[in-house]
């Protein structure tokens, strides 16, 4: 017989008496006086009233007949055992009854309160003792699990709403018995009809007044419209994952056409490009050539001054047009770099170097104000050639002021990059113009320059995984600045700079903040 069975605890009944101890009432501790105090209470009283009487008839009325001094005696007890009886008898009695009626009172009031949150609680609970059995359920768990309440009544926990935890040690019972002292979790639990209900579990020690632990007392808490508010925002969650997917594909599908089609118009502005080009050197050619004709038709004799001057102005123009040609080579090219380590600061002095005569000349100075990095993994010869194009624009931009200026290059460690400076203090790039630079044949030093310098070195910087930027400010100063990554012989390449001044160049009318 287990503890609960003893106290002869039995659910939904109005007990006054405690489940928790015997004899014990909720609300009171107080001990109350037992019958067989009263009892010896009363004989003793009675017996020191009695034997007073006799000594005081034996000491003042020694010669009383019998009968009075039975009356007497009789008369005397009643006086003095009245009083005794009543404050050592019936007063106590009657509080303890008024005392134990009050404290049945107030027992069956707090239990009819405690039975009221149990049975109104929002989240099912039930009470099991140690031996698994079931003691009591509220209302809640009752239309949780699909029982009645009276039918759930002495039935193993694990016959009524079982779950997966059962007969495993992962059952609330076998954790709050081996010393826990809360017991929380999510299990799927099943109703009588077979409907599975997601629930969160807690489970607490059930105890007596003196702590002796005798069950546990479950708590379930339906979470299924929580699951469902889940799912449906999970099945939202992938529709627009879906959509955003289909949405990427159809811009990707866009910006692949995008691209072909800017792909389409570069090719023919390249083509037009080209095709003026080779076209006014041709011109030329043919006239010259036309003029020759017409001579050797006519029967004219040709002197060796007209031919000298006709075939100089076709020689001229031819070699012109290869000069395009081969600049378009190179620029259609776009050969894979091949990387090596050397000493950038050597190189670019070695670039410099074949400025320094015409620099001086025009009244030039080209300076390499610092150079903070010396090794670089990069294809030297293609880097050499951004330079010579990065430094002959700035050299016939300064040209173009016609007073002399400043080529200054810097070159400075930017994690994760190497960052080359070329600033020129000549005439700047105008905003309308500023867009375009990197666009194939796009010059503004017709007829000496081609237009594919910048191209070129854009390409080339961007197969080395770097990007160029720019700043200028009309009638003062521009100043390039070529990013190459930080590489080692791993060939490990880091991410493009995030550059403020982005694009094609970065566009900025800005004042450049590198002194000079």
């Amino acid at each position: 017989m287990n503890d609960i069975n003893k106290t002869n605890y039995k659910p939904f009944e109005d007990k006054v008496v405690s489940p928790y101890s015997e004899g014990q009432s909720l609300t009171s501790t107080k001990k109350y006086r037992t019958p067989f105090y009263f009892l010896v209470i009363t004989v003793l009283s009675l017996l020191l009233a009695e034997t007073f009487i006799m000594i005081f008839i034996r000491l003042f009325m020694p010669h009383l007949p019998l009968f009075l001094e039975a009356l007497f005696d009789a008369m005397v007890l009643t006086i003095l055992g009245f009083p005794i009886l009543y404050f050592s008898l019936f007063r106590p009695m009657i509080l303890h009854i008024k005392e134990r009626k009050h404290a049945e009172e107030t027992a069956k009031l707090a239990y009819v309160e405690l039975d009221q949150v149990f049975q109104t609680a929002a989240d099912g609970m039930r009470v099991i003792d140690k031996d698994r059995n079931i003691l009591r359920i509220n209302k809640t768990f009752a239309a949780l699990s699909g029982i009645n309440r009276n039918k759930a009544m002495g039935r193993k926990c694990y016959e009524v709403f079982p779950g997966p935890q059962c007969h495993t040690s992962s059952c609330s019972l076998e954790r709050i018995f081996s010393g826990e002292e809360r017991v929380e979790f999510e299990a799927i639990k099943e109703r009588k009809d077979g409907t599975k209900v997601p629930c969160i579990v807690t489970a607490t020690p059930f105890r007596r007044t003196d702590g002796k632990l005798i069950g546990i007392v479950e708590d379930f808490k339906d979470i299924t419209e929580r699951k469902q508010a889940e799912e449906a925002i999970q099945k939202h969650r992938e529709h627009l994952e879906e959509l955003v997917e289909e949405r990427t594909s159809e811009l990707r599908e866009a910006q692949e056409s995008l691209i072909m089609a800017e792909k389409h118009i570069g090719i023919g502005r390249l083509a037009a490009g080209v095709a003026h080009e080779i076209k006014n050197q041709l011109a030329p050619v043919l006239t010259e050539a036309q003029r020759l004709l017409v001579k050797i038709e006519n029967g004219k004799e040709l002197s060796p001054q007209f031919v000298m001057e006709r075939a100089q102005t076709i020689e001229e123009a031819t070699r012109t047009a290869n000069k395009i040609t081969m600049a378009l080579l190179d620029y259609a090219r776009e050969s894979r770099p091949e990387f090596s380590s050397y000493n950038l600061r050597e190189s670019m002095e070695g670039v410099m170097a074949l400025y320094q005569s015409n620099c001086k000349r025009a009244n030039i100075q080209l300076i390499l104000k610092e150079a903070d990095v010396e090794e670089i993994f990069a294809d030297k010869r293609q880097i050499e050639q951004v330079l010579i194009n990065m430094i002959n624009n700035a050299y016939e931009a300064i040209l173009e002021k016609e007073k002399g200026g400043i080529i200054a290059i810097s070159v400075k460690r930017e994690e994760p990059y190497v960052v080359i400076s070329i600033r020129d203090t000549g005439i700047g790039i105008p905003k309308e113009n500023q867009g375009k630079i990197f666009d194939p044949f796009f010059t503004t030093k017709s007829p000496r320059g081609v237009g594919l310098g910048l191209s070129v070195s854009y390409g080339i910087v961007e197969r080395h995984g770097g990007k160029i930027d720019f700043e200028s400010q009309i009638g003062e100063s521009t100043t390039f600045r070529v990013y190459l990554p930080l590489r080692d012989e791993t060939h490990n390449n880091p991410p493009y700079p995030p550059f403020s001044k982005g694009g094609m160049g970065g566009l900025s009318g800005e004042k450049n903040d590198i002194p000079i």
